[in-house]
């Protein structure tokens, strides 16, 4: 899984997240990049990245945000 992540979510946050994935799903390789929280939505609508975590993003299309 390609996980997007804003610069400011702190390692302590990030470490958490992949550590609680890797518990559930060992098998799972999770390939972390830092991007901005303006770009995480493009880069999913994009195929870039499956997942984001991201601080105050745009909606996205389709969104009921």
């Amino acid at each position: 899984m390609r996980l997007g992540y804003t610069p400011t979510a702190n390692y302590e946050t990030l470490g958490a997240i992949l550590a609680a994935v890797e518990d559930d799903n060992p098998n799972m390789t999770i390939v972390p990049s830092e991007v901005f929280s303006a770009e995480i939505p493009g880069r999913i609508l994009a195929g870039k990245i499956d997942v984001g975590l991201a601080v105050h993003p745009e909606p996205m299309r389709g969104s009921t945000r």
